[in-house]
C-alpha cells in the first residue's frame, strides 16, 4: 500500500466471544497483526466476509499459560515469545508464512468477520490492524 491509517485499531477477539468485525476503511487489503496468548493448543483465525473462507493456523502448536505468539502479516512471520515458529503455520493453501506477505490471508476492504479459535484450552487474542489506501 502507499499510505496507511496514523493509528492502529484493535478488537479483543475471545474464545466465549471469538467473533470480530473489523473495517478496513482503505481501498487495499490492510496490514493486520494477532496476538495470542495461552493456554492453548492448535489456534487459528478465519476471515468469514472472505469468499475463499481463508484462516491461518498453527496445529499442534502449543502456547503456554502466560507465554504470547505473535502473528504479522507485515513481516511474514509468527513469533512465539520470540522464537520463530513461521514454519509451522498453515493456511487454506497449505502454504507456508512467507506467502501472508502476498497473497495469504487478507483483510479486505470494508467489514471483515474474523474469528479464532482452537483446538485445546481458551487464551485470550486480539487482533490489531491499519486500514491501507493505494
Amino acid at each position: 500500500p502507499d499510505r496507511l491509517s496514523a493509528a492502529e485499531s484493535s478488537q479483543a477477539i475471545t474464545s466465549s466471544a471469538p467473533a470480530g468485525t473489523i473495517s478496513n476503511a482503505g481501498t487495499v487489503d490492510g496490514i493486520w497483526r494477532w496476538e495470542v496468548t495461552g493456554p492453548c493448543t492448535g489456534p487459528y483465525l478465519r476471515n468469514m466476509a472472505d469468499p475463499t473462507v481463508q484462516y491461518i493456523g498453527f496445529p499442534g502448536l502449543v502456547v503456554p499459560s502466560g507465554d504470547t505468539l505473535v502473528v504479522s502479516y507485515r513481516r511474514g512471520r509468527a513469533l512465539l515469545d520470540g522464537v520463530d515458529v513461521s514454519g509451522k503455520a498453515r493456511e487454506v493453501t497449505g502454504a507456508h508464512m512467507p506467502s501472508l506477505g502476498g497473497e495469504g490471508f487478507r483483510l479486505s476492504p470494508g467489514t471483515n468477520d474474523i474469528r479464532w479459535n482452537s483446538t485445546s484450552g481458551g487464551g485470550t487474542s486480539v487482533f490489531y490492524w491499519r486500514s491501507a489506501w493505494q
